[in-house]
């Protein structure tokens, strides 16, 4: 009967200990979460679930012609629901003219813009071609350089009458080719009146030469007489 009465108290002790342990504890609770929304315009980016007390995680994105520089709403220490916007800054590029490796003029435009070309450059002795790339739809900062062609000229050989012996088109600072001069015996060539080595206008080059001749000396009984004429060419 002790035995019995032993055992009976030890289970109470023991029930009553777990009962305590049991009253003890703490209910466990679900932890609060909120719904994080990163939207551009009307477009949802990403939808994400965050505990209460963690961050929230952005998308990656791009937009051509801006920079994204941050988001709408703070996504650390996350406590309420959120719709985040990206924050945009509109990007603006340069547009670069040069002329033989010189700056000529520079433009700025938004993206996907066209861009109104400069005045045509001049430069002596050529003539302005085009600009080697178009000014239309920038989607980056961009350098256009001018492309010239050299200017053509008329170079006309003339012999000394007027009469065009060779006419040559020669570019510019480029030479002509004088043209074989053939004469008689009875001429000296003496080469011709304008330089041609380095052509920058359109040129009249007359050939210089001459009859070969001689002077006329005239003498009465042994005096030297003051007469004309006192020269001649050959054939005279």
């Amino acid at each position: 009967m002790k035995r019995i009465l032993l055992s009976f108290s030890f289970i109470f002790a023991i029930s009553l200990l777990v009962l305590s342990v049991t009253s003890c504890q703490k209910p466990t609770t679900t932890p609060t979460t909120y719904t994080v929304k990163f939207m551009y315009k009307n477009e949802l980016l990403k939808e994400e679930t965050v505990k209460q007390g963690e961050n929230a995680t952005a998308p990656e994105f791009e937009l051509p012609g801006y920079e994204l520089t941050g988001w709408s709403e703070n996504l650390v220490n996350v406590q309420s629901d959120l719709t985040i916007y990206p924050v945009l800054v509109e990007k603006v590029y340069t547009v670069t003219y040069m002329v033989d490796g010189e700056l000529f003029a520079e433009r700025t435009c938004k993206y996907g813009s066209y861009v109104v070309p400069p005045v045509r450059p001049t430069k002596e002795g050529y003539n302005f071609i085009k600009w080697d790339s178009s000014s239309s739809n920038i989607t980056e900062d961009k350098v256009i350089n001018a492309v010239f062609e050299k200017e053509e000229y008329k170079v006309e050989f003339l012999d000394p009458e007027g009469n065009v012996i060779s006419t040559q088109y020669v570019l510019y600072l480029e030479s002509a080719t004088a043209p074989k001069i053939e004469l008689s015996e009875n001429y000296i060539f003496h080469g011709w009146d304008t330089d041609f080595s380095e052509v920058k206008d359109d040129l009249e080059v007359k050939a210089l030469y001459e009859k070969i001749g001689g002077t006329i000396t005239y003498w009465f009984n042994g005096q030297q007489l003051d007469l004309s004429p006192n020269n001649y060419s050959i054939g005279e």
